[in-house]
């Protein structure tokens, strides 16, 4: 019987060389697909937020949620801040509420908080809710955010500044008006500034202008008429506007807009998306 011919060096070299690009083949085709289900889990995430602020308008004369007694500028507030404090106690005075507050409403009227964290992202599910649980004689501990940057994975359209105050700036006059998206890239960067879209083509410019929870690729935007799209564009607002600035250019209109000046935010159909807000929450306690 004939033996078979030992393999030399230099083929058992090409042999695991050949086998190790199979696998990373086999893991980026595997990756590839596990992304395109999270986009869509995305997606839907988005689209049941919208029905549940269909509900949520529903049950409060179709009002959007807003919660009262701000006193500072929305994208200052860090995730977290005042958790503890009802907005809608007098005792306590005006508290600052971070934007998120405002998603966090959905989550009282019993919405679960898996909705606002996108699969694509390392963020994780907030196990920290509210607790109505406590001794006879004691006061609730209301909740009123979610308790930190890292549980949450959108934005959300912050308000316009009117010469009373902060107020809702969204208007159902307007279903092309942007509510949420997935998150802005500044939560990620504290440094990062939005570019003019009207003059950038460049993939690459594109992409710093993306959210980071589909690595730049795709954004997802849920809109005030509730329906929901995926975009390889950040400028897709009503006035087609980078979704992460505000405008205050009228000659140029808003998608030249690059300001993040909330003072800037003249109009409903500026987009304008904020929070969570992760560069500033060190020292942060969460309540």
């Amino acid at each position: 019987m004939r033996q078979r011919k030992a393999l030399t060096l230099a083929e058992a070299v090409v042999l695991v060389v050949v086998a190790a690009v199979g696998l990373a083949i086999a893991s980026l085709h595997g990756c590839a697909r596990r992304e395109k289900v999270n986009r869509t889990v995305c997606m839907s995430n988005l689209a049941c937020i919208g029905k549940a602020l269909m509900l949520y308008k529903g049950t409060y004369r179709n009002n959007w949620p807003w919660i009262p007694n701000v006193t500072s500028d929305w994208s200052s507030v860090p995730t977290g801040t005042n958790r503890g404090r009802d907005p809608n106690s007098q005792a306590d005075g005006p508290s600052d509420r971070s934007i998120t507050s405002l998603m966090f409403l959905l989550v009282r009227e019993d919405q679960p908080v898996k909705l606002f964290t996108c699969p694509s992202t390392r963020d994780t599910k907030d196990t920290n809710t509210m607790n109505y649980n406590v001794p006879d004689g004691e006061e609730p501990e209301y909740y009123w955010d979610f308790s930190g940057a890292s549980n949450v994975s959108y934005s959300w359209q912050a308000p316009v500044k009117a010469s009373e105050g902060f107020r809702q700036g969204l208007s159902d006059n307007d279903p092309d008006a942007v509510v949420m998206a997935d998150k802005t890239p500044l939560c990620d960067n504290p440094k990062w500034s939005p570019d003019d879209m009207s003059k950038t083509t460049k993939a690459s410019a594109v992409g710093n202008n993306m959210s980071a929870n589909h690595g730049g690729e795709v954004v997802n935007v849920l809109y005030v008429g509730m329906n929901v799209a995926a975009s390889n564009r950040p400028d897709v607002g009503a006035n087609r506007d980078n979704i992460y600035t505000a405008s205050g250019e009228k000659r140029r209109g808003s998608r030249g807009a690059t300001s993040l000046d909330i003072s800037k935010h003249l109009s409903t159909r500026d987009s304008f998306l904020i929070g969570p807000v992760r560069g500033m929450m060190a020292g942060a306690t969460g309540k």
